[in-house]
């Protein structure tokens, strides 16, 4: 299928690992030149490196990065919003109002809200994941319009999944399955892959053939729309090797380890005490 293309301003703010991550996936898949993006980080040897890898613009300062833009993204860390907010707020209040986007996890629209003083600004929530570096990201997103939602999806189906939550606090959710689930699975893959060189292939090898068999299992959940069990059963031979290898997996708590780790991830995410970690 193929992705429209964005034809307007976009400002990004912040450029560590996940605005980066976004500004490389935007520029090449999102938006038809790649000089509608401005990016913006204090540390401005972060926001060079980021335009001269992707040939974005490069803002000097936060009324350059805003001039123009029709959505503004906050990707900064959570305790940075409010102040980052109240600034943009001040550079903005004159001229036409954008859309502000956090990624921030736990900071919620009202709050944003709050920072922005009297200021009546669109605010929209998303939580992608660092697959949008290979365009196979999954982003929830959170608006309270249809209106504002309609404008900030296409940043992200362009650059892999996208689901609009029906709730804010669902983003938690999102945030302890999809946000962290790379991770989850980066260590799946690496244990997978130890399993097999302990058993004598080599670590090349090992890495290809347990990274290429993750992808290629969840890519037949996606294209088949049947569920993981049903197709399990497909793999799974009376007294054969996989009934033998799900046998030690639900005897050392894989799927109830896996459970909890979205859990206690989901947990905080809002902020609570996780008291079984």
């Amino acid at each position: 299928m193929t992705v429209e293309k964005i034809d307007q301003r976009i400002a990004l703010l912040g450029c560590g690992n996940m605005g980066g991550a976004l500004a490389r996936a935007w520029s090449s898949a999102v938006l038809k030149e790649p000089g509608l993006l401005s990016v913006y980080d204090l540390d401005s040897s972060k926001s060079k490196a980021v335009a001269n890898e992707c040939g974005v613009t490069l803002a000097s300062d936060l009324k350059q990065a805003l001039s123009g833009a029709k959505i503004v993204v906050l990707a900064v860390k959570p305790d940075v919003v409010s102040s980052l907010v109240a600034n943009v707020s001040k550079e903005i209040s004159n001229s036409a109002k954008p859309i502000l986007l956090s990624i921030a996890a736990g900071v919620t629209i009202k709050s944003i809200s709050s920072a922005l003083a009297e200021n009546d600004i669109a605010i929209a929530r998303a939580m992608p994941n660092v697959a949008c570096i290979v365009g196979a990201a999954m982003t929830a997103v959170y608006a309270d319009s249809e209106e504002i939602l309609s404008e900030v999806f296409p940043l992200f189906s362009g650059i892999g999944q996208c689901i609009a939550v029906n709730k804010e606090v669902d983003l938690h959710i999102a945030t302890g399955l999809a946000g962290s689930g790379p991770a989850y699975v980066f260590t799946m893959i690496d244990a997978m892959a130890d399993g097999a060189v302990k058993m004598g292939l080599n670590r090349e090898q090992a890495l290809t053939m347990a990274a290429q068999t993750v992808y290629g299992a969840a890519k037949m959940v996606l294209a088949s729309g049947k569920h993981p069990i049903a197709l399990r059963d497909t793999v799974t031979s009376p007294g054969g090797t996989t009934i033998t290898g799900l046998h030690v997996l639900e005897k050392n708590a894989f799927r109830g380890t896996l459970i909890s780790a979205v859990e206690a991830a989901t947990r905080k995410a809002r902020g609570e005490n996780n008291n079984n970690e």
